[in-house]
């Protein structure tokens, strides 16, 4: 049986998804953000920034923040949107139902919001928790009475070791833009991508499964809604000139984001959009 409990983590409030079997999922009410997710065996799957700051308004580095209703910078909002600072509530389970196997976060438009965008929204983030696995289904609709666009992702900081050790197989032969050379089209190859430095791609019409290998072990990744993914490392220049991450923990993770980027989405009054990504973690090394 899984436990759904109330906590604070690092200061801040959370729910917690926890069972000897399963593991553990911790999800934060600031930006309905997964910050942590414990395997059976005990190992952290996710990678969180020491330096980032829980429980405030800005952007927590680390977990799976929610990306929405904007891309990084591509429109007129603050980057990646305002959902990741917001502060969600939890709909499911209701309180004193302890023994769930999933939670489920919302988060409505408010004065915050329409300052900043001027449509009317519900979203949600349900996270289930089963042996060896993490599902995040985020879902959009439109409350208004007015269509109008949006793009989302899921800005999952997988944990990973040095960043020399990594593999993603299954986007081979995608085209992607890539970000650090000015967004760049380029057409993909029949190699995996093995990042060894800073990289920072958006590959289109990526709805294959995705193994990434680490020196941690191997993970599946599959998405379902998501038409994109992104993939994502600052490297060491990029990690020394954030201020919310140590200088050498670009070797501590890898970024593989479930998005809807290439063609943003028009969401029609009273319509629903869905996107699931789902993690599986297949091999773990033996020490």
């Amino acid at each position: 049986m899984i436990h759904c409990t109330p906590i604070t983590f690092q200061g801040a409030e959370a729910i917690r998804l926890h069972s000897p079997e399963a593991g553990s999922a911790v999800i934060l009410l600031q930006g309905g953000q997964v910050v942590s997710w414990i395997d059976p065996a005990g190992q952290e799957r996710l990678y969180l920034s020491p330096l980032s700051p829980l429980g405030g308004e800005q952007p927590v580095r680390g977990g799976v923040p929610v990306v929405f209703p904007q891309f990084s910078l591509r429109g007129p909002l603050v980057r990646h949107g305002f959902a990741r600072t917001q502060p969600w509530r939890c709909v499911a389970p209701q309180d004193g139902q302890e023994a769930a196997t999933m939670a489920t976060l919302a988060l409505s438009e408010s004065d915050a919001t329409l300052a900043l965008w001027p449509h009317l929204f519900h979203c949600t983030l349900q996270v289930t928790l089963t042996p060896w696995q993490l599902e995040m289904r985020f879902t959009a609709n439109n409350t208004g009475t007015v269509p109008w666009h949006f793009c989302a992702a899921l800005h999952t900081y997988l944990a990973a070791g040095p960043l020399n050790s990594v593999e993603l197989d299954g986007l081979q032969n995608l085209a992607y833009e890539d970000t650090l050379q000015a967004g760049l089209l380029v057409h993909g190859t029949n190699a995996t991508v093995q990042p060894r430095d800073a990289i920072d791609r958006i590959y289109f019409n990526a709805r294959q499964p995705l193994t990434l290998t680490t020196a941690m072990g191997e993970m599946a990744l599959t998405q379902h809604g998501w038409p994109d993914t992104v993939v994502w490392n600052p490297g060491p220049d990029g990690a020394s000139a954030m201020v919310d991450l140590p200088d050498t923990d670009h070797d501590r993770f890898m970024c593989v984001e479930a998005a809807l980027i290439g063609e943003p989405h028009l969401l029609a009054p009273g319509a629903l959009w869905q996107g699931t990504q789902t993690l599986r973690a297949l091999h773990v090394p033996t020490t």
